[in-house]
């Protein structure tokens, strides 16, 4: 019985304790976020940067402090205003998602924390390569840097690029399955698409987005019932518009 108690009252304490890092973490950045000129010394100015990795990365810690309205290696305290650095970066980088920007109430120290846009898709066209990320945004490629995500080709007007491009990204994000099928998509025109697979030489063909996943669910009947009576030589192009058909084209 002492000994659940003794374990009850630890647990007790380390909640408390919990609740109140947190609480003063909160009350930290409420303090610093005050939006008035809080005194700073630039040199110890820290940047986190989230939701980066492997897989994309368009901004360094070196970027983000080359940004700032202040020199980050200066030891001379200044003031600073952390909702104008966060309104500053968001001006200065299409990669930023999301900035918070606080001062600590301690130390002097300036704290930055990046979330960095999340690519879904990567359209090509005219020498030029753009990127649409989860929330839709459209936003330029930066020399260097490369993100794994599904890349579109082809025809695509000013007016639906943003929702077609994101339509598709969001599907493919959503459906890992179709994701690690389709290598590359190319737009013939606003009524057609061709999804080109990563193995094999086959152009599947859809006419729009509407009733997407009943137009895939064909690829695997014409993998299982047609190829193997016909041969993987015969048919080029398998077009998927057609209600509870599937159209082949020979080579």
């Amino acid at each position: 019985m002492k000994y659940l108690y003794r374990l009850l009252k630890l647990v007790g304490v380390l909640v408390c304790v919990t609740l109140l890092g947190y609480t003063l973490l909160v009350a930290v950045r409420r303090i610093s976020d005050g939006g008035g000129e809080r005194i700073i010394i630039p040199r110890k100015t820290s940047v986190s940067l989230l939701h980066t990795g492997k897989e994309y990365s368009f901004l360094t810690t070196k970027d983000v402090l080359a940004m700032l309205p202040f020199n980050p290696n200066d030891t001379v305290e200044r003031e600073v205003n952390a909702h104008r650095v966060e309104s500053l970066l968001l001006v200065k980088s299409p990669y930023i998602s999301e900035v918070t920007a606080y001062v600590s109430p301690w130390g002097k120290a300036m704290n930055i924390e990046i979330t960095e846009r999340c690519p879904i898709i990567r359209y090509y066209t005219a020498g030029q390569s753009y990127y649409v990320d989860d929330t839709g945004k459209v936003f330029s490629n930066r020399a260097g840097a490369s993100a794994h995500v599904p890349l579109v080709t082809g025809v695509l007007s000013s007016e639906t690029a943003s929702e077609t491009l994101y339509t598709l990204g969001a599907y493919l994000r959503e459906n890992e399955e179709w994701r690690e099928f389709i290598g590359s998509i190319h737009l013939v025109s606003a009524e057609e698409i061709w999804l080109y697979p990563r193995v094999g030489d086959y152009v599947f063909v859809i006419d729009d987005l509407d009733g997407l996943d009943e137009k895939l669910k064909k690829i695997p009947v014409f993998y299982r019932r047609i190829l193997p009576k016909v041969g993987a030589e015969k048919y080029k192009f398998i077009n998927l518009s057609y209600k509870d058909q599937i159209v082949c084209k020979k080579r």
